[in-house]
């Protein structure tokens, strides 16, 4: 999981983060400069959705 999300979903609701990184299956991904590139093309998004949706794109083409 990306971690601008846990860090997103711990500034929601305190503790989200905690326990999305404890899930059994959770592993970090590293947010790379092609992450960086591609989450820049979506200028209007937040950053909490462009984050993980770049990595997600990367993985695809990949």
């Amino acid at each position: 999981m990306p971690f601008p999300s846990v860090v997103a979903a711990n500034h929601e609701v305190p503790g989200a983060g905690a326990q999305a990184g404890a899930l059994r299956f959770a592993e970090s991904v590293p947010f790379t400069t092609d992450h960086a590139r591609d989450a820049l093309t979506w200028p209007n998004s937040p950053w909490y959705v462009t984050h993980p949706a770049a990595i997600a794109w990367q993985a695809a083409k990949a």
